[in-house]
């Protein structure tokens, strides 16, 4: 069976008009959408001691802080004792951000079995100092191998009643720090 020209023609015009529509094809843009995430993981230990340098507070296995305020003679409302500087350790291998949220509250104690509460007449509070207990801010970065140092201030909220006087209070302290 033979083809005519004329079907001829029209085989090769078509198949000359599906090559370009097959070149057209090829040469359009493609867009792609990928996301890579690059986390950085650093393991290590955050190892917060509490170092006795001997300015009034003590320390229990340089975990915990201990500071005897003197004998409660002003019962002025508003006055006010600062303690010594207390300097934490970073023994860890990796940095530590400290912030004053993150100090706990303190605990005032008289150190009697009866435990006189003092919380409602005194207020404490805890710092970020220098070591000269100069206040530093909200937080501070505590490299592994350094150092960051802490003062409390109590302060008569009111005045003090008869029977806290003579007495004294001691303070607690604890801290944490997020890696």
């Amino acid at each position: 069976m033979a083809i005519s020209n004329k079907k001829k023609a029209l085989a090769a015009a078509a198949i000359a008009v599906g090559s370009l529509a097959l070149i057209g094809a090829g040469a359009g843009a493609s867009f792609n959408d990928s996301v890579t995430a690059k986390t950085h993981v650093t393991a290590g230990k955050v190892d917060l001691t509490v170092e006795n340098d001997g300015n009034g507070w003590s320390t229990i296995n340089n975990e915990a802080a201990h500071f005897t305020l003197p004998v409660l003679d002003n019962s002025d409302q508003g006055h006010a004792f600062e303690t010594g500087v207390l300097r934490v350790h970073n023994a860890g291998t990796i940095a530590a951000t400290v912030a004053n949220h993150y100090l706990a509250p303190v605990i005032l104690t008289d150190g009697t079995a009866e435990g006189t509460d003092f919380g409602n007449r005194l207020d404490a509070k805890a710092y970020l100092v220098d070591g000269n207990g100069n206040y530093v801010g909200d937080s501070v970065k505590v490299g592994a191998g350094q150092d960051f140092y802490v003062k409390v201030v109590v302060t008569n909220k009111y005045e003090l009643q008869n029977a806290d006087s003579g007495k004294t209070a001691s303070v607690q302290l604890s801290f944490t720090g997020t890696a």
